[in-house]
């Protein structure tokens, strides 16, 4: 699945005293199948970049394509794209909610409207990917095993979706060096198996180098 911008800009707060220039005229494109490392310092713009990619923000300028759909045209309906487009967010174990792993694994697919033997399967098939033993923790509530295991189980909750592309943000913050190979390790083995586009955002040049295919700078809302 193929992603291509061109020329986007993104301004936040546009012709207000808090007016940021947070994407600069940004144009990328990354193949399918490719893994691509997002790099940056704190605020170059790469968490506002990869939200343009399954439409949660607009651009104020520019065009999005994926699989050679505009996706700022207007009056686009996103729910397919954000099917195909997996987003895990920056410490997304905040984002968990439910009574337990299982069912909060399956809390995407279940909103696909898909049936009880697709979601179980697909929840087994995440678990196994990020590596959670099924029977060891689907009853388990997430709120009461590790910060590198929650990270897993949010992972799983995207990879549950069978997206096309995965966008992770930062998959790594805030974990210990073990943690952090863990989840890394596991990102790969991912990628491997399932052919898919991968966007990994870090200001890790150390993660990144063992992992991506080609790395991208962001600085200051550009590109470089």
């Amino acid at each position: 699945m193929s992603i291509k911008i061109e020329n986007l800009t993104h301004i936040y707060m546009p012709k207000t005293p808090f007016e940021k220039k947070a994407i600069d005229d940004v144009s990328i494109e990354i193949k399918q199948g490719e893994f691509v490392a997002l790099i940056g310092h704190t605020g170059s713009g790469k968490s506002t970049l990869i939200q343009h990619i399954n439409g949660l923000l607009k651009p104020t300028s520019g065009t999005i394509l994926v699989d050679d759909i505009d996706i700022t045209k207007k009056k686009m309906k996103l729910t397919s794209i954000r099917k195909k487009v997996g987003l895990v967010f920056q410490y997304p174990e905040y984002q968990l909610f439910e009574e337990t792993i299982e069912k909060d694994i399956s809390f995407g697919p279940r909103n696909l409207g898909l049936d009880n033997d697709e979601i179980n399967r697909r929840v087994q098939r995440a678990m196994k990917i990020v590596g959670l033993d099924y029977e060891e923790y689907k009853d388990k509530s997430p709120f009461e095993i590790s910060g590198g295991q929650k990270r897993r189980v949010a992972i799983a909750g995207v990879v549950a979706m069978e997206p096309r592309v995965l966008i992770l943000d930062e998959p790594t913050a805030g974990l210990d060096p073990k943690g952090r190979d863990d989840i890394l390790d596991k990102i790969v083995e991912l990628y491997k198996a399932n052919n898919m586009t991968i966007i990994l955002v870090s200001h890790s040049m150390e993660d990144v180098a063992k992992v991506a295919n080609r790395v991208l700078v962001m600085d200051k809302g550009k590109c470089i």
